[in-house]
C-alpha cells in the first residue's frame, strides 16, 4: 500500500548476499566432489600399482598395464562422469546468479531450466552408479 514511510532495509544487498552464497556453496560442493573423486582414484591406482608387484603374471610373462588396471580406469570414468553431472545440473544456476548480480534483472526462462535440472541431479547420479551394473 501506499505509505510515507521509507524503508529503511535494502533489499539490493540481501539479494546479492543471497545469490553470492547461492554461487559459492554449489561451487565449493563441485570442488569437494573432484577432490575426493581424485582421491578416491589415486587410492585404487596405488593398491594395483602395488598389487603387481606380487602378481605371478606381471613377474613372468609380462604384463599389459591396461588390462591390469582396470579398476582405477573404472573408477575414475565414474568419478569425472559423477563430477560432470553436478557442474551440468549447476551450470543453470551459475548463469542466473550472475545475471542477477550483473543486470540486476531476473531471467524467467534459464531459471526455469535451472529448476528443472537441480532435481535431476539425483537421476544421473542414480544412472552413473547403475553404470557397472550394466557392464
Amino acid at each position: 500500500p501506499e505509505s510515507e514511510v521509507e524503508c529503511i532495509r535494502n533489499i539490493g544487498k540481501v539479494k546479492k548476499a543471497l545469490a553470492l552464497v547461492g554461487y559459492l556453496w554449489p561451487s565449493l560442493c563441485i570442488l569437494y566432489v573432484s577432490i575426493v573423486m581424485f582421491l578416491l582414484y589415486r587410492a585404487v591406482r596405488d593398491i594395483e600399482i602395488n598389487a603387481e608387484k606380487y602378481s605371478f603374471l606381471a613377474k613372468f610373462k609380462g604384463h599389459n598395464k591396461k588390462k591390469t588396471r582396470k579398476r582405477s580406469r573404472r573408477v575414475m570414468i565414474q568419478g569425472i562422469l559423477y563430477c560432470a553431472a553436478m557442474v551440468f545440473t549447476w551450470t543453470f544456476t551459475f548463469i542466473t546468479v550472475v545475471i542477477l548480480l550483473v543486470s540486476k534483472e531476473f531471467n524467467q526462462v534459464i531459471n526455469s531450466i535451472a529448476l528443472f535440472f537441480n532435481p535431476l541431479q539425483g537421476a544421473f547420479n542414480f544412472l552413473i552408479y547403475l553404470i557397472p551394473v550394466f557392464r
